[in-house]
């Protein structure tokens, strides 16, 4: 019984993190408020740090899903008769969880070198994919403003 509820939830953690990190990556939310995607206060600065960290968060997550579904694929083989199934079980669910979570480091590390404390975009990276928007436009409401008056 517990070969099968563990299956289960192998199935459903890689699945969720394959689909949640292909969504960040190809769907990122447009909206600064929106409850979905990567949030802590330095990914929530600016919409160019939230499109940044959504980008690099979707694509740690989803192939740290496909590396998890292979470990985890690998485990089942390899142990799937042993005597000592059930603890083995409990670990690679507790490493299954360590991989979720382990998104959050390089991530902020990336953040943190990318853009100074105001969300400026201070990077040399230039993959198009995770380039954010200028943060530029608040000048230019700025301008606008100084104009109408």
């Amino acid at each position: 019984m517990l070969h099968v509820i563990s299956l289960i939830l192998t199935v459903t953690v890689c699945s969720s993190m394959i689909g949640l990190g292909s969504f960040l990556f190809f769907k990122a939310p447009y909206s600064m408020n929106c409850r979905i995607g990567y949030h802590t206060t330095m990914s929530k600065m600016n919409k160019g740090t939230q499109n940044f960290a959504n980008k690099f968060a979707g694509k740690f997550l989803f192939f740290d899903g496909i590396f998890t579904a292979a470990i985890s694929s690998a485990f089942y083989l390899i142990f799937w008769t042993n005597t000592n199934f059930n603890h083995l079980m409990i670990v690679l669910i507790v490493f299954q969880i360590i991989t979720v979570l382990a998104v959050f480091l390089p991530t902020e590390i990336l953040i943190r070198g990318n853009f100074d404390d105001y969300g400026r975009y201070t990077g040399t990276n230039e993959d198009p994919a995770i380039i954010p928007e200028k943060p530029s436009t608040k000048k230019k409401i700025i301008e606008i403003y100084k104009q109408a008056e």
